[in-house]
């Protein structure tokens, strides 16, 4: 059986961290592009949020801010300004 030529075909699956990263990253930036257009910022969550209602959102100004998710109003809350670490 011949070797597949061309674009990688395998699933998202079967890739490892490092091939699905790269992947991936058009999308996200193009995401990422669409978002800072709009005015907002990159929402997300990492092990600099002490508890599950709390979000990192980053700006396209480079600011990072540590935020809380407001479960009755459904609005982000800031907390405190996260940019230097």
């Amino acid at each position: 059986m011949s070797k597949a030529t061309g674009p990688d075909r395998r699933s998202i699956f079967d890739l490892t961290p490092e091939e699905a990263e790269q992947r991936l990253q058009p999308r996200l930036e193009e995401l990422k592009k669409e978002l800072f257009d709009n005015g907002l910022p990159i929402t997300y969550q990492d092990a600099r949020c002490p508890t599950e209602d709390h979000y990192v959102q980053e700006y396209e100004d480079g600011r990072v801010h540590l935020a809380v998710l407001d479960e009755e109003t459904r609005e982000f809350k800031f907390v405190k300004d996260i940019s230097n670490g």
